[in-house]
């Protein structure tokens, strides 16, 4: 016999009874398994992932992309999307756009309206250029040097010459705000103009063949313009003076829209000359009457390159359009009719000069042949570094054990509020049902000893179950 006055341990344990219900058992269990599955999923979509930080240019697609844990139903429980910070554009900063083909200086910023206000900086989620119009093609005409080439009545070099480009562009900030920018591209000199297409970003020419052929037809009216500066010569007074340097500046006639018109452009011309003269057109005269002034007796005492000059005006205007996506029927680079009058404009005042048939540039298309071209233009962003957070799946082993171990929390503690309700819930019914089996009667039994000694029926009495839970 056990005495109860011995030591005994402060560990305790439970005595058990079944449930007296038939149906308790496939509901427990069908239920379970429906737990464990929802709490399976939830785990999933909780811990089956991590981020990591990336640099993308395309925020736009890296936000939009889904994974697998990332889709119904996991998506019901959990917000797991990737998430990218705007790029910040600030005033004096370079930047290419999407199309890659020239680098930009960013001049301002200012929001679009009546009442503008200036940024020097502000955030930017790729968003597309817009309304981008050429606000000036202006020519920095300069000497490489005072030698004159006699022999070849090739006076001076002229190939220190530059040209910038000017493009105006709206595009809406990060914060929602509609901005306006000023870019500005300077071109290497016309010495170096082969550089023009060792510098362009966009390798893959079949990607964008209108663009290739702008670049190699722009080149080529670019280095002829220091080759026609270099057969001029001021008043036509032979091998006397020189000229000395000058700008060049060609904006949009806003009343001709059609390229091939020798009005397309309003000039302002102003060139010295070695003997302190200053030459000069202003607007609203356009490159029309810069070529036709030697025949009217209008005679602003200008270098005669019109033809060349106009022919390089149109074609990098043509090309800064392409560079930001604007597809508008002043884009000459659009048609195979355009890349033709742009690549046959021949110079006949140069030629006549020289002597040589050099007024050309000669072709670099040619229809059916080459590379193929596209009748319109994709829309066009900033070409900028996005750093964003984005969710990767974790080792499948690890999400197991995890999965596994938070089931184990979750049932446990369902079973437990569950046996708590249903005890509940059955010992209203039955007010012996936390009594042992052998305690019933009301009376502490004392637990003896296995023998062989049979059983007197007051012990088959006290084994016999309660007539509460025999009705139940």
């Amino acid at each position: 016999m056990v005495s109860g006055r011995s030591v005994q341990s402060v560990l305790t344990y439970n005595l058990t009874r079944p449930y007296p219900y038939a149906w308790l058992t496939p509901v427990v269990l069908v239920t379970g398994v429906i737990l464990a599955t929802l709490f399976s999923f939830a785990a999933v979509a909780s811990i089956a992932y991590e981020f990591e930080s990336i640099y993308t240019t395309d925020p736009n697609t890296t936000e939009n992309t889904y994974r697998w844990f990332q889709r119904a139903p996991f998506s019901w429980i959990s917000e797991n999307g990737a998430n990218c910070q705007p790029a910040l554009l600030t005033a004096g900063a370079t930047y290419v756009t999407s199309n890659r083909a020239f680098t930009y200086s960013l001049n301002r910023m200012r929001t679009v309206g009546s009442n503008s206000q200036t940024f020097s900086a502000a955030g930017y989620q790729n968003t597309t250029m817009e309304d981008c119009q050429i606000s000036s093609i202006s020519v920095d005409l300069l000497r490489r040097d005072n030698t004159r080439v006699a022999a070849d009545q090739d006076f001076w070099s002229w190939g220190a010459t530059t040209a910038m480009g000017q493009v105006s562009c709206n595009l809406t900030s990060q914060g929602g705000v509609r901005l306006q920018v000023n870019l500005t591209t300077q071109l290497p000199r016309t010495l170096n103009s082969n550089d023009m297409l060792e510098t362009y970003l966009a390798q893959n020419t079949s990607s964008n063949a209108n663009m290739w052929y702008g670049f190699k037809i722009t080149r080529g009216f670019y280095s002829k313009m220091s080759l026609a500066m270099s057969y001029s010569v001021p008043g036509g007074i032979d091998g006397t003076s020189s000229w000395g340097a000058g700008t060049i500046t060609f904006t949009r006639n806003p009343n001709v829209t059609d390229y091939e018109n020798p009005a397309f452009f309003v000039c302002d011309i102003g060139l010295s000359t070695d003997s302190s003269g200053l030459n000069f057109m202003h607007p609203p005269h356009t490159v029309e009457d810069w070529a036709t002034s030697y025949q009217t007796g209008q005679n602003w005492g200008l270098p005669n390159i019109s033809i060349t000059a106009d022919a390089f005006a149109k074609s990098f205007y043509s090309l800064l359009l392409m560079d930001f996506g604007m597809n508008v029927t002043t884009n000459a680079l659009l048609t195979p009719r355009g890349i033709q009058y742009l690549q046959a404009i021949n110079d006949t005042d140069l030629a006549l000069a020289s002597g040589k048939d050099i007024g050309h540039i000669g072709k670099v298309y040619v229809p059916g042949t080459g590379l193929a071209l596209a009748n319109s233009t994709k829309p066009v962003t900033l070409f900028s570094q996005y750093l964003c957070s984005v969710p990767r799946p974790k080792n499948a082993f690890s999400v197991f054990v995890a999965v596994i171990l938070a089931d184990i929390v979750f049932l446990n503690s369902c079973w437990t509020v569950f046996g708590w309700g249903l005890n509940y819930w059955v010992g209203r019914r039955d007010p012996s049902m936390m009594q042992c089996e052998t305690c019933r009667t009301g009376r502490a039994r004392e637990v003896v000893a296995p023998s062989s000694k049979p059983r007197d029926e007051s012990e088959e009495i006290l084994l016999q179950p309660s007539a509460a839970w025999s009705r139940s």
